[in-house]
């Protein structure tokens, strides 16, 4: 039997920053992650300031950034402008923010490792992983949206689909896009262009029909004129989203995806992460490897999380409205504008 302080199921961006977070506070800290090595899926990630400010006291660098002051919306046929909301961003691609998280906390993940049988025991968890028994004060699921450890322990907390797909994908720049702009059509789809690094651009295609490949209009045809060719060896994605934040139990806690995941609408998911590494952290280190830690936690996290998976859910059901609510639809993405 082998034993630890924490454990961490999942080397993603939160599971990445609470190990950081947690090892910098001297807590001795597993990360235990199912795949053989780091990944490098992934397009884009929108950094905003809180996430950069907690991301830059942890140390971890993101000088590979491209810097925006805001993140307009419009319309696409028309191209008019419906919001735009003002924040200084940081835009990378996302396995380079993985990379730089990994700078930090490589030497605390152990790839490969496949767990079986996790359980709170009173005073630990015990979980089974390659023929022998290990156990620790308080372990964590960073899995994802599809959580396995969620599942162990908070069976009622399922995933929904929005009823909506999406393509990603990261080109060349060759249309200079120099600010991130997201379009909406009356037809219920949208195109999100966001500049990065190395004359590179991050694209997001989103539509309501369960489709591998989507049918163009001419709208977004005249908009980027390589969209047909970009969206067949794109990342192609059903949006699912849990109704809100699931807390875990006990000794198990949930963060990022596993416990909060929200669909993308806000592109707020990865901050949302990594703000719950850092307050997991914080928590431990005020009130000890406890079960009182993870409520702690939860507690300090659940307004922000509900507030900002209900505006998600929101926001995905406004441009999927019908062509005749489209005003409304305006008026209410330029409250969101606002509210984020």
């Amino acid at each position: 039997m082998t034993d630890t302080q924490m454990v961490i199921f999942g080397a993603g961006i939160a599971g990445l920053t609470a190990a950081i977070a947690l090892n910098q506070q001297g807590v001795k800290v597993r990360v235990l992650e199912k795949q053989a090595a780091a990944s490098t899926a992934g397009a884009g990630i929108v950094i905003d300031p809180a996430a950069q400010a907690l991301l830059g006291k942890l140390g971890v660098s993101l000088h590979n950034s491209y810097s925006a002051n805001s993140f307009a919306l419009a319309e696409a046929r028309s191209k008019r402008l419906l919001a735009r909301q003002k924040a200084d961003l940081l835009l990378m691609h996302r396995a380079e923010l993985h990379q730089a998280l990994l700078a930090k906390s490589e030497h605390l993940v152990e790839y490969g490792q496949h767990w079986q049988s996790l359980e709170d025991v009173g005073d630990s968890v015990r979980w089974y992983q390659n023929g022998g028994t290990h156990t620790a004060k308080l372990a964590i699921g960073a899995d994802g949206l599809r959580s396995i450890v969620r599942s162990r322990t908070c069976g009622r907390c399922k995933a929904r689909f929005s009823g909506q797909v999406a393509w990603r994908g990261v080109a060349h720049n060759s249309l200079g896009i120099h600010a991130p702009i997201e379009y909406w059509h009356h037809d219920k789809t949208r195109l999100g262009l966001v500049p990065l690094t190395d004359n590179r651009l991050y694209w997001y295609f989103t539509d309501v029909n369960n489709v591998d490949i989507p049918v163009l209009s001419k709208v977004w045809r005249n908009i980027v004129p390589n969209l047909e060719a970009w969206l067949p060896g794109a990342l192609r994605h059903e949006l699912w989203a849990l109704p809100s934040r699931c807390a875990g139990n006990n000794r198990i806690g949930l963060i990022g995806d596993a416990g909060q995941g929200m669909t993308p609408n806000l592109g707020k998911g990865g901050c949302q992460a990594i703000a719950d590494g850092v307050a997991l952290a914080n928590a431990v280190a005020e009130y000890g490897l406890v079960p009182e830690a993870l409520w702690r936690y939860d507690a300090a996290r659940r307004s922000e999380s509900n507030r900002i998976i209900s505006m998600s859910n929101l926001v995905g059901k406004v441009a999927t409205a019908n062509r005749y609510v489209v005003p409304v639809r305006n008026s209410l993405m330029k409250l969101a504008a606002t509210l984020t």
